[in-house]
């Protein structure tokens, strides 16, 4: 998934997330942000999921940018389902947010607030009623 738009150090950035085939005994997303130009690309990592690998299975629904506090700068959101592997009921909807802190992306706190929604539009009214 990929999305472009003003997040990160420079306007125009493009997003990009890549999962593992379903084959893959670790199902996390990784994340990468490119910032500038085509001649002149910086790859920024976004970080990953603090989870243990090969303990869950994460689908990445929907990748978006959105704002999650007061500046400028959007964030990247990647909302995602998961699955406690050998459990039948461990599963659920749940959003990262990664923020640019200045020199790198890092996880932002608001995403505590928006576990359980299952959609982008779901997520964009959260964030709507928390005065984002």
């Amino acid at each position: 998934s990929a999305v472009q738009g003003d997040a990160g150090p420079a306007p125009a950035s493009i997003v990009a997330i890549h999962q593992a085939t379903r084959d893959s005994a670790d199902r996390n997303f990784q994340g990468l942000v490119l910032s500038g130009g085509p001649k002149t690309y910086r790859v920024h990592r976004l970080p990953g999921l603090d989870l243990p690998p090969g303990q869950f299975e994460i689908e990445v629904l929907s990748v978006f940018l959105a704002n999650a506090n007061r500046d400028a700068r959007q964030e990247v959101f990647v909302l995602y389902t998961y699955h406690r592997n050998g459990s039948q009921e461990d599963d659920g909807f749940a959003t990262a947010v990664y923020e640019w802190n200045g020199k790198a992306f890092a996880n932002s706190p608001v995403a505590a607030q928006l576990t359980g929604l299952k959609t982008q539009a779901s997520v964009k009214a959260r964030l709507k009623k928390l005065g984002f």
